[in-house]
């Protein structure tokens, strides 16, 4: 997977694939799936924690013309 998601804390660019990238609040990644009307979707949420609050935010997909 190739994405993209800004930190809520610092607002650091996490980068995930090729050209990885991520600040030191960045604690993990989960997958999410959601099956609507016989379509399975599927992405990913990024987790964030700092001073014991934790965030989960979207994870951007990057195509190659982004690069």
């Amino acid at each position: 997977m190739n994405g993209i998601v800004t930190c809520p804390f610092c607002n650091v660019v996490n980068r995930f694939g090729e050209k990885e990238r991520r600040c030191p609040h960045y604690l993990d990644i989960e997958e999410v799936q959601i099956k609507r009307t016989k379509l399975l979707v599927k992405y990913y949420h990024a987790i964030f924690r700092e001073d014991g609050v934790t965030k989960k935010i979207m994870v951007w997909e990057e195509s190659d013309e982004d690069n």
